[in-house]
């Protein structure tokens, strides 16, 4: 697909409604639609291009590409392609898969409308007032200093899911045989094969970061025992991983999140300061949760020209703090590689875009123990150091772990129910 930066400019216009607000989501999905029939019409004309580039003798691609430096740009994108070349299709074969992107895209889309726009949240009384459990106020929740709100909140949060078990199931088992056609079709060995080769990702990598996690299990274990006596608990369940191991007052609201983001990341030199101080002064975020506004956190940079945007979830907490890190790194991630890099070597993999983003948070987190100043401070933030590694070593390789599993059972003939979902990442929950 040669899909470039005339595709992609749609995309955050499209996006961010979505999210934004559901009662004006039915307008945003039909536009959206529109661009994605467009795009996928798109993708068909221009299939014939990689079978027929790959028709020439090597040697006389490379002569063409060191001979023409306007190609240079180019050269990463072209090796790509001669790299898969056992793996793609005759110009027909290429036309019809070309056709199946705006399907692949359905499961997403269809989860992103049930939980943001269909499903009614329920509220429950806490301190004589009413909350609504969804996702942003789950996140508020379940750091309560009350075990009884964190358990209500974790059963309330998750019990609407249970309620949708069989549908929500039957959306992702649909996205699994969507990738299990893509691989297939192609020729690869394995889903997992597919689902790398874009990054060229060996499939060791994946398979040995899985392994080296379980292997680990007893450090995590550990920060577990740690955390139960820290929080006077003998039975450590799962709405008990939230709050924070020391009580300190959380007001981080959105311009001291701000400065102390600058503060922290002053290791990263004074260019990467004025360029975040420039584009936090801007109006590129939408930061507070409203009842039907998606849930997290993201950046949208897919535009190659135009700014990024991100959308946050802030509610004063350390936790909104240090999204607003991350986001921000991954802002001016896509910031600088715009313009240090031409078009088609301007994306970046998911596999690299984590770094600019964690990256933030261990500044910020470094910054935030140099800086404090009481015992308790420090705890607190040394707990929230301790949750960033667990959450991003850990529960990521779990759900890593979780991806792979669900498509190597479709893949050697068994089928997913929400209740077989539900199962295996129960198991993997209680490793």
């Amino acid at each position: 697909m040669v899909r470039g930066e005339e595709g992609r400019r749609p995309h955050p216009n499209l996006r961010f409604p979505r999210s934004i607000d559901g009662h004006a989501r039915c307008a945003a999905d039909e536009r959206l639609q529109v661009a994605q029939r467009l795009a996928s019409s798109l993708d068909e004309a221009t299939s014939w291009f990689e079978p027929e580039l790959l028709r020439l003798d090597p040697q006389r691609l490379e002569s063409t590409m060191k001979s023409n430096p306007s190609l240079a740009p180019y050269s990463y994108f072209l090796k790509n392609i001669l790299r898969r070349k056992e793996h793609t299709l005759s110009p027909d074969a290429e036309a019809v898969l070309a056709r199946t992107t705006i399907l692949e895209q359905a499961p997403s889309d269809i989860y992103t409308v049930l939980t943001t726009s269909d499903l009614a949240w329920p509220e429950v009384t806490i301190d004589e007032r009413p909350v609504r459990v969804d996702r942003a106020g789950y996140a508020v929740l379940r750091d309560s200093r009350d075990r009884s709100v964190r358990k209500l909140a974790f059963e309330t949060f998750f019990g609407t899911f249970q309620a949708y078990e069989a549908s929500v199931g039957r959306i992702l088992a649909s996205e699994v045989a969507s990738n299990l056609f893509q691989a297939e079709s192609r020729g690869y060995a394995n889903v997992l094969a597919w689902a790398l080769a874009g990054d060229n990702i060996p499939e060791e990598v994946y398979r040995t970061l899985v392994r080296e996690v379980n292997a680990a299990l007893p450090v995590l274990h550990r920060y577990f025992r740690l955390r139960a006596r820290m929080l006077g608990i003998e039975d450590l369940r799962y709405h008990d991983m939230y709050p924070a191991l020391v009580e300190m007052e959380e007001n981080f609201d959105l311009e001291t999140s701000r400065e102390l983001t600058l503060a922290a990341l002053a290791p990263l030199g004074p260019e990467y300061i004025a360029e975040l101080t420039r584009a936090t002064e801007q109006r590129w975020q939408h930061v507070y949760p409203s009842p039907t506004k998606r849930g997290g956190a993201f950046m949208e940079g897919g535009a190659y020209d135009v700014h990024p945007y991100i959308l946050l979830n802030h509610n004063d907490s350390f936790d909104s703090l240090s999204t607003y890190a991350h986001e921000w790194g991954h802002a001016v991630h896509s910031i600088l590689a715009n313009r240090a890099q031409p078009w088609p070597t301007s994306q970046y993999s998911t596999f690299l875009a984590e770094v600019a983003s964690i990256g933030n948070e261990l500044f910020l987190l470094d910054h935030l123990l140099k800086q404090a100043s009481t015992r308790e401070e420090r705890l607190f933030f040394l707990g929230q150091e301790l949750e960033l590694f667990r959450t991003t070593f850990f529960r990521q390789a779990m759900f890593a772990e979780f991806e792979l599993a669900i498509h190597e059972e479709v893949q050697s003939g068994g089928a997913l129910s929400g209740a077989r979902l539900t199962a295996i990442y129960g198991d993997l929950l209680t490793k």
